[in-house]
């Protein structure tokens, strides 16, 4: 390694690639299978099924609307099923090729499916279904004043709960990066997405299930067991695809939005369904969460919000900024020695790597100390721009302005063009130069790596640009400060 410069045009072209990468392939193709100690588990789905059918198809069939402070559910009368769902507070309707939900019961070894007209009744906050040939069947929606239905099936049998794949009018163009089969084994969660579901051979897959359901970018639609379920079952319906939990005849559905605590207070771990990033990152992302929700409380501005979010992380990283100033200031007080090494071993590479260590020991300089305070910023980068891009709670955030939703990106690119302009300007005339032998990395760090940050956070939520802008400047002063402070 030459100097201090190669080492930060290293830590730049790493950062483009991983936001590339990040951008292309993992958020893009945000497909969790099981793990390798769980493959067992998975086997194909071969079952006996009896489908019991109304003969006079299309006549019999009748719709049932019920509505309550937050939810208007449209049942079907054919197996009592679920037609759709509309979210009032965010005027979305949940809405699938035929049924969003259907259910099946368990006699013997087989799986029987009643499409049959069922006779209704409405009572109270209770929709009621019901059946009698040589048994009676019975399945009873009870709502709440939230998000969450109780269903309760009779006779107490164990039974198929089948979530179809559905779509909604959000408006986002992202589709395929966020909607898909959602469902958590032993607290872990995984993930279908769109394309991968449809393609699906039915399968079962045995384990502690928690809950299963289908999801899109900010809502949910799913079935939660009392206690954890056995077994799930990934299949082909027809020209569509369902997620199927097996339990016992009571559950509760879930119908709204990704709301971290609203989920959390239907069941603990439900709200594992919002995309917190990597497995890696969660923890961060979930911080900054936490973090950016609470302080919003008191101050209704989300923008407002990430500008203190932004400061308090510059504090908590100006020791390190600060090790790494000084270590590159006494990087260019060496150049010199440096530079006569070179001279001297030209050709000798290995003595000079050795000499050079052996330098920085003296000098007491790691060569590598300029890049940590911009690694450092990857996972914080990351954890935001979930935070950003997945929750509904940002959702729709204005700023200032023009800045409308920091969870979209700039529709005027000013915060992208003012953040390549603090970047060069930090380049420029905040960052120690180490000397003629480097002119063309100083022109690359100086000219083409804000160019590059430029365009590539055009298309990035603006809260993530504005957090990197203020970032900037806040370094350019923490860097003036001590520069007055170290001279030079």
């Amino acid at each position: 390694m030459k100097n201090r410069l190669l080492n930060f045009v290293i830590a730049y072209i790493l950062i483009l690639l991983i936001l590339l990468l990040y951008q292309n392939y993992v958020v893009k193709k945000r497909v969790q299978n099981v793990k390798e100690g769980n493959k067992e588990e998975i086997v194909p789905k071969k079952e006996e099924v009896e489908i019991v059918q109304n003969k006079e198809e299309g006549e019999n069939v009748k719709e049932i609307l019920f509505e309550n402070e937050k939810l208007k559910v449209t049942f079907e009368n054919i197996n009592g099923s679920i037609k759709n769902i509309f979210i009032k507070d965010y005027n979305v309707n949940l809405s699938g090729k035929d049924i969003i939900l259907k259910t099946s019961f368990v006699k013997g070894a087989k799986r029987i499916i009643k499409d049959i007209p069922f006779n209704y009744e409405i009572k109270g906050d209770t929709v009621r279904f019901f059946f009698k040939d040589s048994i009676e069947y019975e399945k009873m929606y009870i709502f709440n004043n939230g998000y969450s239905i109780k269903l309760i099936q009779k006779p107490e049998l164990e039974y198929y709960y089948t979530v179809l794949r559905f779509e909604t009018d959000e408006k986002h163009s992202d589709k395929d990066r966020f909607n898909g089969a959602v469902y958590s084994l032993a607290r872990k969660v995984f993930t279908i997405q769109d394309r991968g579901f449809l393609k699906q051979e039915s399968k079962a897959i045995l384990g502690i299930v928690d809950w299963a359901g289908y999801k899109t970018k900010y809502f949910f639609f799913g079935v939660i067991p009392e206690e954890t379920g056995e077994e799930l079952i990934i299949e082909k319906i027809y020209d569509n695809a369902g997620i199927t939990l097996r339990y016992k005849n009571e559950v509760t559905l879930y119908a709204g939005p990704l709301e971290y605590y609203t989920l959390r207070s239907v069941k603990i771990g439900l709200e594992d369904a919002i995309y917190f990033g990597a497995s890696w990152l969660r923890p961060i992302a979930k911080l900054i969460f936490f973090f950016i929700t609470f302080l919003h409380k008191y101050i209704p501005n989300y923008g407002v919000v990430i500008i203190i979010l932004t400061i308090v992380l510059t504090i908590i990283l100006s020791p390190i900024n600060i090790i790494s100033y000084k270590s590159m200031k006494t990087m260019k007080d060496i150049q010199p020695k440096i530079q006569e090494l070179q001279r001297k071993y030209k050709d000798d590479p290995k003595t000079l790597n050795i000499e050079m260590m052996e330098l920085y020991r003296k000098s007491g300089v790691n060569p590598f100390s300029g890049c940590f305070p911009l690694l450092l910023q990857i996972p914080i980068f990351f954890s935001l721009y979930a935070v950003l891009s997945s929750t509904i709670e940002l959702k729709g955030a204005h700023f200032i302005f023009w800045i409308k939703d920091l969870s979209a990106k700039d529709p005027f690119y000013v915060l992208p063009i003012l953040m390549g302009i603090t970047m060069f300007l930090q380049q420029k005339f905040f960052t120690p130069q180490t000397g003629s032998g480097s002119q063309e990395q100083q022109k690359m760090m100086t000219y083409i790596m804000p160019v590059l940050f430029t365009f590539i956070f055009l298309n990035f939520p603006s809260g993530l640009t504005l957090y990197w802008l203020l970032y900037n400047i806040l370094s350019m002063l923490l860097q003036y400060l001590i520069k007055k402070q170290v001279g030079g």
